[in-house]
Formats: structure tokens, sequence, C-alpha cells
């Protein structure tokens, strides 16, 4: 399953992505910036994400029912 994951709040800290990377045990597929922000990036996870620990993280989660990462930028 891709999800894409952004700052519920505007901005996140990158340790904040690895962390949540490495609790996941997801894979990092895509991402995009706007200077030195982070706007979002796409993990492939095994299974679906929480609200609960979305929330502990800071990040907004939108399932990706339809990505394809070979067609990413």
């Amino acid at each position: 399953m891709y999800i894409k994951v952004s700052p519920k709040y505007g901005r996140s800290h990158l340790w904040s992505f690895i962390d949540f990377r490495i609790a996941t045990n997801a894979r990092q597929i895509d991402y995009e910036t706007k200077g030195n922000l982070i706007k979002y990036i796409i993990y492939e996870v095994e299974k679906e994400i929480s609200k609960e620990l979305a929330e502990e993280f800071g990040f907004n989660i939108e399932i990706l029912n339809n990505y394809n990462p070979t067609k990413s930028k």
C-alpha cells in the first residue's frame, strides 16, 4: 500500500519523517520539497497506519489507491 505523508501543521522536521519511516517499517518511494521544506513523502507500507500514530508524528496520511511508482516524476 502506498501512502502520502505530509506535515499536518505546515512543516515538520526531517527527523520526524525518518522516525515515522522506522516506526512503520516503511520504504520511501518519492518526495516533494519546496526550498528546504518537505511538502510530502510517499512511502510503501505493509499495513494501514493508525490515526493515532499519524497524530503522534503530526502528519496527515493519504492512502494512494491508484499510485504507480514507475510513473512518478
